[in-house]
C-alpha cells in the first residue's frame, strides 16, 4: 500500500478483478466515494473524473502484464485536486500518450486523459511493477465555469 504525506486524504481504495466490467465498476465506485464525501462536482469535472478512472483502469488491464487484480486509489490533495492512482501489479509497458491514426479503433484514451487533467505520470512502485497517476483540478457545481472565450478576438470572416 502506498505511503502518502499527511496532507493527502485517501477517499477510496478499490480492489478490482481484471474483467470486462472493471472499468465501469471503478468509475461508479469513484463517483460514489466523492458523493459520500459531499463533493458535488460540476458536469465537466465529473466527466473528467469518470473518463480518467475508466481509461486508467482499462489501460492497466490491457497493458498490466499477467495480472488478475488492479488497485485504484483516490486522494484529495491540497489545493483542490483529486489524484487517481491505478496500480497494475505486473505491468512492464510504459504508458505513452500517442496520437491514433484517423482510422484506428483505439489508442485515444491516454491522449484524452492528458487533455483533461493537470498532470499525468507513471512510476515504478514497491511490490507492484508500476502505478499510473493523474491529478485532476476539482471544480464543484457551485463554482463558476471559466469563460473560455474571454479575451479572444472574433474570427476573421
Amino acid at each position: 500500500m502506498p505511503e502518502r504525506p499527511f496532507d493527502h486524504i485517501r477517499i477510496a481504495h478499490l480492489r478490482l478483478e481484471c474483467q470486462p466490467k472493471a472499468p465501469g465498476e471503478a468509475r461508479r465506485q469513484a463517483m460514489a466515494a466523492l458523493r459520500e464525501r459531499g463533493i458535488g462536482l460540476d458536469d465537466d469535472t465529473a466527466l473528467a473524473v469518470e473518463l480518467t478512472v475508466t481509461e486508467l483502469v482499462t489501460n492497466g488491464m490491457r497493458y498490466g502484464g499477467i495480472v488478475s487484480r488492479l488497485e485504484v486509489f483516490l486522494y484529495l490533495e491540497a489545493g483542490g485536486f483529486l489524484t487517481v492512482e491505478v496500480w497494475d501489479g505486473e505491468g512492464t509497458v510504459e504508458p505513452v500518450v500517442t496520437r491514433a491514426a484517423d482510422d484506428a479503433d483505439g489508442g485515444r484514451g491516454l491522449a484524452l486523459v492528458a487533455e483533461l487533467v493537470e498532470h499525468l505520470w507513471w512510476e515504478c512502485a514497491d511490490n507492484f511493477a508500476k502505478k499510473v497517476c493523474a491529478r485532476i483540478a476539482l471544480r464543484t457545481a457551485a463554482e463558476p465555469k471559466p469563460d473560455l472565450h474571454r479575451d479572444r478576438q472574433p474570427a476573421a470572416a
